[in-house]
């Protein structure tokens, strides 16, 4: 993971992140300075996640509520 070697920001966010990538190579090369969380895009393997530095943040517990959008306010 050379894009990661110097990196010293406290949040990072990523677009578009591979599900594989995340779980198999950032998360495994971060998991002693950084907590790192993903969420899937609904049917596919790419999602978005978030990480941040454990000695800067505490990670709380959170609920993810979803609300759908519905057009029919005419």
């Amino acid at each position: 993971m050379c894009f990661l070697k110097g990196y010293n920001a406290d949040v990072g966010f990523f677009q578009e992140c591979d599900a594989e990538f995340f779980f198999n190579e950032l998360k495994e090369t971060i998991k002693d300075e950084y907590w790192a969380e993903y969420w899937p895009k609904s049917g596919l393997t790419e999602g978005e996640a978030i990480i941040f530095r454990k000695n800067r943040f505490k990670y709380s517990l959170y609920f993810l509520v979803v609300i759908e959008c519905c057009c029919c306010f005419l």
